[in-house]
């Protein structure tokens, strides 16, 4: 569905930050030494431009790990605004919020395989893929491109998780044993 068919004109961007310190923003996992400011604003300042190259505002949120959510507004002319949360026009969701990602289009199988194997990045990039072709066919306000935007950050946060570098030790350990064993 092209932008201008869409319900809603406005463009919304979402960063998540991760607690490792890292953020995760347009599909992407951003690290570094430098403090989370500097790599939000790495995210920002493309962003304001976009918004003065575009002449309209980009809606952007901020979702801390403790489930705090920043609403900001990039105006047109570059600068950063907070933007009140909005409030709920309808109380009653939509039915297609209970629909599932279509599996006939078999677009979750690589990421699916990914999560099973531990591969959290390739999840994250197998999903950030199935999501564009979601987008692409249903459109961005559909539900199908928020469940994908969301399991990208799910990977996203497993990818820098102490757990997943647990699992993979015990992965190395297994290996360097079977490897042992053979004659």
């Amino acid at each position: 569905m092209p932008l201008e068919s869409s319900p809603t004109v406005d463009i919304h961007e979402t960063i998540l930050i991760l607690p490792s310190g890292g953020i995760h923003a347009q599909g992407l996992l951003r690290t570094g030494p430098e403090p989370r400011e500097v790599l939000i604003e790495g995210v920002c300042g493309p962003l304001c431009t976009a918004a003065g190259r575009q002449a309209r505002p980009i809606r952007l949120s901020i979702g801390h790990a403790d489930g705090h959510v920043e609403h900001h507004q990039l105006a047109a002319d570059g600068t950063i605004h907070p933007r009140p949360e909005p409030a709920a026009i309808n109380t009653t969701p939509d039915p297609v919020w209970y629909q599932g990602i279509p599996q006939d289009t078999r677009l979750l199988e690589t990421a699916r395989a990914a999560d099973r194997a531990g591969q959290w990045a390739a999840a994250q990039q197998a999903t950030h893929r199935a999501t564009q072709h979601l987008v692409a066919q249903h459109g961005r306000d559909h539900p199908y491109a928020a469940m994908g935007i969301e399991l990208q950050g799910y990977f996203a946060l497993m990818a820098g998780s102490p757990l997943r570098q647990r699992v993979e030790g015990l992965m190395v350990q297994g290996s360097r044993i079977a490897s042992q064993a053979l004659p």
